[in-house]
């Protein structure tokens, strides 16, 4: 699996043919060094992540079809774009520790940040343009995020990521090619989705539940966009852990 983050994630699965008594001992790109258990992985996106739904039902149905598939005739290739904070490397990472058997220490599993492996992309001029797509498309069908079809946004996702000169893919060969299977959008997160993101960092970093009242203290301490509807948490489960932070009451 190769997993590049920031601008986008692209995640490789594959098989390779090898000796079963090695696989034994030894690593292997096969089970039960790799599960293809898909209730498992997709009880864990449901769990582990908040909201993102349409990225959760592709990447679900992706690896099922794949996995269904005994002879597959190239890797998979999923491709997620977002912006920073709103869950592209947690997914990642949640797909590495529930497929990969060593989890961050397999061999099979690599991870790839844009902005460190990509130096001369301008990711946030990027992610500008990516967002702002995203919104004139949402805006013109006035349908709800979940609502559009997933080919709507995988034709905006593919031309600008070809296109854009600070795009990473800017005229690759993945996308020229087409080896990449699923562009997989991830949206900004709503006031309800940092509210979960609330809880969980609550409960992970101190331990401890917090109450619909405290999670609206919370809340206020976190930026939301556009002006004009403040609907959408700027920074994603990001900014959570500063405003967790602020809170006086977690020294009581």
């Amino acid at each position: 699996m190769l997993v590049a983050s920031a601008l986008g994630i692209a995640t490789l699965l594959g098989s390779l043919v090898v000796d079963k008594p090695y696989c034994y001992k030894f690593e292997c790109c096969r089970e039960p060094w790799i599960s293809h258990n898909i209730t498992q992985l997709k009880i864990t996106l449901e769990t582990r992540l908040c909201g993102q739904l349409p990225a959760k039902n592709i990447i679900v149905r992706a690896l099922n079809q794949h996995w269904t598939d005994k002879q597959p005739s190239k890797p998979l290739v999923l491709s997620l774009h977002g912006s920073p904070g709103i869950g592209k490397s947690f997914t990642a990472q949640l797909l590495r520790d529930t497929i990969f058997h060593k989890q961050a220490d397999s061999k099979y599993f690599l991870y790839i940040n844009t902005p460190q492996h990509f130096p001369h992309v301008d990711e946030p001029e990027y992610l500008h343009r990516y967002s702002k797509q995203l919104h004139k498309m949402i805006s013109s069908t006035g349908l709800s995020m979940h609502d559009i079809p997933v080919l709507e946004f995988e034709s905006v996702i593919k031309d600008l990521a070809f296109n854009d000169q600070d795009s990473a893919f800017y005229q690759n060969n993945l996308l020229e090619r087409h080896l990449i299977d699923f562009y997989v959008p991830f949206f900004p997160m709503t006031k309800e989705h940092a509210r979960c993101c609330v809880r969980d960092q609550a409960k992970k970093i101190y331990g401890v539940s917090v109450g619909w009242e405290k999670q609206d203290r919370i809340l206020r301490d976190i930026a939301f966009f556009p002006a004009y509807n403040p609907v959408f948490a700027e920074g994603g489960c990001k900014t959570v852990k500063k405003a967790l932070a602020l809170q006086d009451w977690f020294l009581d």
